[in-house]
């Protein structure tokens, strides 16, 4: 039987009464906790028990749900400091157990095809709506930071050199975050291990095509210039290189990694110039610059809510335009927001 069908079922036994309905859909979420379907049928069971409580119940579970993620961020920054230290038995231990958490909880949804995301930024969920074009009728918000803690997670059995385990989390990580970037390129990164360049080349684009931080933009080139100077292809490595320290010009890495393909070209090396620069673009099928559809979307709802006088989203979503694209005009707008 289907999702539908059985909230369907679920749903007809609803009287009104609040208590009464309460403790009703506890007792169905008990009666579904072994169906195929039980991650999805507690949600929705969860999201109607929600909706019977008074304002000032939903308040408290908020205020609850807050100190839940302060909870979530102080393990994760536990684990990350772990890692950084190179204390990957502790980290692993740590993770571990948080993750074992987490997939213990009645929201956790395995289905590739669930509507439940554990976005990090607005910006996240206005792409989902825009590839989708669902209208927002059926996304649903996890309470956990499901993607944070797996791409963590991912990243240390990576370090400890578990690529097999480390592909099966970060894959999980971007089910539950598309436009996770970070997921994205460590996920990536284990196909180069692997020595499979294409399929780290198509995540790569895939993830230039939606990012919207000029940080992950400028990681995308420097990834496209890994990919061609291991073709001995140092020109097009050149031009990605010059795009990818445009984005972030202080990468030590990134000018590290172009002072080998300079040093590979030859001693009568030169910066490739626009034009060049987009021959080879155009030539290699390589997208020049930031994703139109980024710099557009945040452009367009940063105009909305500035007209909407609503100003913390205005001055986000117009933030992240001006981060892509340095355009006087937008930074015009952004000055004319009022601080309050």
């Amino acid at each position: 039987m289907g999702l539908d069908a059985i909230m369907e079922i679920i749903m007809s036994g609803l009287t009104g009464d609040m208590e009464a309905d309460i403790v009703y859909l506890q007792e169905q979420m008990g009666k579904y906790k072994n169906d195929p379907q039980a991650a999805a049928i507690m949600q929705e069971c969860g999201r109607i028990m929600y909706e019977l409580l008074p304002e000032e119940k939903k308040a408290e579970l908020a205020q609850a749900g807050e100190q839940d993620q302060e909870a979530f961020d102080k393990a994760l920054d536990q684990i990350s400091f772990l890692i950084n230290a190179k204390d990957y038995d502790k980290a692993l231990e740590a993770a571990k157990i948080l993750v074992e958490d987490v997939e213990k909880s009645g929201l956790y949804q395995e289905d590739e095809d669930s509507d439940c995301f554990s976005f990090e930024e607005p910006m996240d969920e206005v792409l989902y709506h825009y590839v989708n074009d669902d209208g927002g009728e059926t996304l649903r918000h996890a309470m956990i930071p499901y993607s944070r803690i797996y791409t963590l997670y991912g990243r240390l059995l990576a370090g400890m050199k578990k690529f097999q385990e480390a592909k099966e989390i970060l894959s999980k990580a971007m089910r539950w975050n598309p436009y996770n970037g970070e997921a994205v390129f460590e996920y990536a990164e284990l196909f180069k291990i692997d020595g499979d360049m294409e399929t780290y080349l198509a995540l790569t684009k895939m993830e230039l095509n939606q990012a919207y931080r000029s940080k992950d933009v400028a990681r995308c080139y420097l990834n496209l210039a890994y990919y061609f100077a291991e073709k001995k292809m140092f020109d097009v490595a050149a031009a990605c290189m010059v795009i990818s320290l445009k984005y972030d010009a202080d990468n030590q890495f990134a000018k590290d990694e172009f002072a080998y393909i300079k040093a590979q070209t030859g001693s009568g090396y030169q910066d490739p110039t626009m034009e060049e620069i987009q021959a080879l673009a155009e030539k290699h099928n390589i997208p020049l610059g930031a994703s139109e559809d980024s710099i557009g979307l945040a452009l367009s709802y940063g105009k909305h809510y500035a007209e909407e006088h609503v100003y913390d989203a205005a001055r986000y979503f117009l933030g992240i335009a001006y981060e892509l694209t340095d355009a006087a005009e937008i930074k015009e707008m952004l000055d004319q927001i009022p601080e309050n």
